[in-house]
């Protein structure tokens, strides 16, 4: 009887009546803008990897298969550079030469440097012919169009793994001492509806406003999110929950 009375579940009123009061215990407004920072920064890879496949396929001088191919070696280079990233954090211990509160700030500037140096390449901010009966071709700017997507593979690969890793160090040490099942989960939840809603805010934007509006768009949002991290790292300084 024991045993059976320590199998059962606990109590899911009981179990979020505790998760509030915890709560109450912490800066909510620390915990709500890093929710609002991980949604942004978790978006804006969604909404990249939302337009990156259909624009490769749709606009560029190659055959599907071709298309295909191309869009696979680009998704193994951001792996790599993500594996390599990673590796960094394993063996070299990044994390503790570079704190959390300074790694993510970081991977939004990748993102940011992404969309900037991007932008003046003709596939981006000049008005690209879609392929069609009409225009079998699609793109031929060939050299721009690769650039563009070592850009992707590089600066995406490094700042993926830079940015999950910090928010998920940060995150963990401000509950610090707290039960983290509720609150990890809660985090994890409000990211998903942000991922579940941005492919069709990304793709309407894309259509309505071309790759040079979408691509000024993500720019303006990366800005936001590094305004906003400053409080943000200002109070983590001030708690002293992670390093400077």
């Amino acid at each position: 009887m024991e045993g059976e009375e320590e199998d059962k579940p606990v109590p899911l009123v009981p179990s979020l009546r505790k998760a509030w009061q915890q709560l109450k215990t912490l800066d909510v407004s620390l915990i709500l803008m890093l929710v609002l920072e991980k949604s942004i920064s978790g978006g804006g890879f969604a909404a990249l990897l939302t337009i990156f496949n259909p624009y490769v396929t749709t606009t560029f001088n190659y055959s599907n298969n071709h298309s295909l191919y191309i869009i696979t070696v680009t998704s193994v280079g951001v792996g790599i550079f993500s594996i390599g990233v990673v590796a960094l954090f394993v063996f070299a211990k990044l994390g503790t030469i570079i704190p959390a509160s300074r790694t993510f700030p970081l991977s939004l500037i990748l993102c940011l440097a992404l969309f900037i140096l991007s932008y003046p390449l003709p596939l981006i901010s000049s008005q690209v012919p879609v392929k069609s009966a009409d225009n079998p071709d699609g793109c031929d700017v060939s050299n721009p169009k690769f650039l563009w997507l070592g850009m992707v593979a590089v600066l995406t690969g490094t700042a993926m793994p830079f940015s999950l890793i910090s928010q998920d160090t940060i995150y963990s040490r401000v509950l610090e001492g707290l039960d983290q099942n509720i609150m990890q989960a809660a985090y994890v939840m409000i990211e998903d509806v942000a991922l579940a809603a941005v492919p069709a805010i990304a793709t309407f934007c894309f259509k309505k406003w071309s790759p040079a509006g979408f691509w000024s768009g993500c720019a303006v949002v990366m800005v936001i999110a590094l305004a906003l991290w400053v409080p943000v790292y200002r109070k983590l300084r001030h708690g002293k929950e992670i390093g400077n």
